[in-house]
């Protein structure tokens, strides 16, 4: 099976975790066989603390215990643009991976006539035409553009925080008004 997993801190010569392992069909605690001293740290009062986690703790208890702060959950963080414009970008990447293998095979079952005919039987309204075709040439545009964006930044220009904005609404617009031009030709 698994065997015994055990995770040292530096310089320390005890366990200071325990961590579950799977030895003989049976979940077991490494630290439960094992004879383990604790480590612990001085405060800045002088003190020491114990650094990890007895069987008896839990995580919340401790940290609440130690009045250390709970990290935010994801529904009441908020991004920054950039990581906001970096989502964006990998879906725009899945989105044209999707695009290029809906595509591809399509057009191994059929040729591309088929397709262009079976769209213009359905008599759809210019609009919804234009939408549907402004979905297909954002993604292109908007990940070509950051893409280039980002060979920028690898030669180490336009790297602020105020310059990464401010291409970043360069780049989101630009994808924009290309994706709306390819949308009405």
């Amino acid at each position: 099976m698994f065997g015994l997993v055990a995770r040292r801190v530096a310089g320390a010569s005890s366990l200071v975790r325990s961590i579950p392992v799977l030895a003989s069909g049976t979940l077991r605690s490494f630290a439960s066989q094992s004879t383990s001293t604790k480590k612990s740290i001085s405060t800045t009062d002088g003190s020491s603390q114990w650094v990890g986690l007895t069987m008896d703790q839990d995580y919340l208890k401790k940290n609440t215990t130690l009045n250390r702060p709970t990290s935010p959950h994801i529904t009441v963080y908020a991004f920054p643009f950039a990581a906001n414009l970096s989502v964006l970008h990998r879906a725009t990447g899945i989105a044209l991976s999707a695009y290029i293998c809906t595509a591809g095979i399509a057009l191994a079952l059929n040729p591309l006539d088929v397709y262009i005919n079976a769209i213009q039987s359905l008599h759809l309204a210019a609009p919804i035409i234009a939408f549907g075709k402004f979905a297909l040439a954002f993604p292109l545009s908007y990940h070509t553009g950051n893409g280039i964006r980002h060979l920028i930044w690898d030669t180490a220009h336009q790297v602020t925080k105020e310059q990464v904005n401010s291409s970043g609404i360069f780049t989101i617009g630009t994808g924009v008004a290309l994706a709306l031009l390819a949308a009405f030709l």
